[in-house]
């Protein structure tokens, strides 16, 4: 499992520091086995419905 922490520095809040830890990047597979999609059942029209506002939600700008 890997934990990320983000912090900005007070004299220049437009840079961040993100610090990964746990297991580097390179452990990662370079791409997923064919059949992993094949491993989950399909969504329903109502949840893939859900996930599209999630995720329009998340989109907006701040005030939107």
């Amino acid at each position: 499992m890997a934990t990320t922490t983000i912090t900005n520095s007070a004299s220049n809040a437009t840079e961040a520091k993100l610090e990964l830890l746990g297991a580097p990047p390179s452990n990662l597979p370079p791409s997923l086995a064919p059949d992993f999609i094949a491993k989950f059942p399909k969504l329903s029209r109502e949840q893939a419905g859900h996930l599209r506002h999630f995720h329009n939600l998340v989109s907006q700008r701040d005030g939107e």
